[in-house]
C-alpha cells in the first residue's frame, strides 16, 4: 500500500478499488451464491475437510481485507493528524 501512495498517480481511486475488490470476493458481492449440498454418510470426513479448508479461506481473505482497510485508513489519516497536531501547536 505504501508504494500505491508513493508511485500511483491517483492512490485513493486505485486503493479504492483494490478494497472493493477485496470485499467481493471476501462476501461474494457479484451476486453468485455458492451452495453447498449436504454429504451423503459416505463422504462426511470429506465434506468436513472440504468445509474447514473453506473456513479457513474466508476467514483469510477476511484477514486480508481487514488488513488491507486498516493500512489504508493509516496511510490516509497520518498526514491529517499530523495537520491537525501542527494547527493545534501553532494555535498556544
Amino acid at each position: 500500500m505504501n508504494a500505491i501512495y508513493l508511485l500511483a498517480s491517483q492512490p485513493d481511486i486505485l486503493c479504492g478499488e483494490i478494497v472493493k475488490e477485496k470485499t467481493r470476493s471476501v462476501f461474494c458481492v457479484d451476486g453468485s451464491s455458492q451452495e453447498i449440498s449436504e454429504p451423503d454418510e459416505n463422504s462426511q470426513d470429506l465434506h468436513k475437510v472440504g468445509v474447514s479448508s473453506r473456513r479457513l479461506s474466508s476467514s483469510r481473505r477476511l484477514s486480508q481485507l481487514l488488513f488491507i482497510v486498516g493500512h489504508v485508513a493509516s496511510t490516509v489519516l497520518s498526514p491529517w493528524r499530523a495537520k491537525n497536531d501542527s494547527q493545534a501547536n501553532h494555535s498556544y
